[in-house]
């Protein structure tokens, strides 16, 4: 099955979608046609487009869960990687925990992501990935 993005809905998960970036991206992207999904910890402010799903990103087992569950649902050939735990502190007062979290939301998640939808882009023979 190829995609025909004249005839088909554009259904496009967006992690940390529900403030700064990621927002302005899910408001660009239901303004271009995109059915928008919002995958992040904190829910998106009243009036903001697409549908919200609470997911801990730094959770592998809570994202999976709902990456198999919006798989289920909608054939999404979009994917904006936006998300990030940010934990400012000088170097030497950067502590592991935060370190693991920030690689855990910021780059595990991305991976985990990106392997959760390629099947149906490659089915689809259609799919765009940005990773921010």
């Amino acid at each position: 099955m190829t995609f025909d993005p004249s005839t088909s809905e554009r259904h496009a998960l967006v992690t940390g979608g529900s403030s700064g970036i990621g927002l302005a991206i899910c408001r660009s992207l239901a303004a271009s046609g995109w059915q928008v999904v919002n995958f992040d910890i904190q829910p998106p402010p009243d009036g903001a487009p697409g549908e919200f799903v609470r997911v801990d990103m730094g959770d592998g087992e809570a994202l999976a869960a709902a990456l198999a569950d919006l798989s289920a649902r909608r054939q999404v050939l979009g994917l904006v990687n936006n998300v990030a735990a940010i934990r400012p502190a000088a170097i030497e007062d950067t502590k592991l925990d935060d370190f693991d979290l920030q690689l855990a939301v910021t780059a595990r998640a991305a991976l985990q992501c990106v392997q959760a939808l390629l099947p149906a882009m490659r089915a689809a023979a259609h799919g765009r990935i940005v990773n921010i």
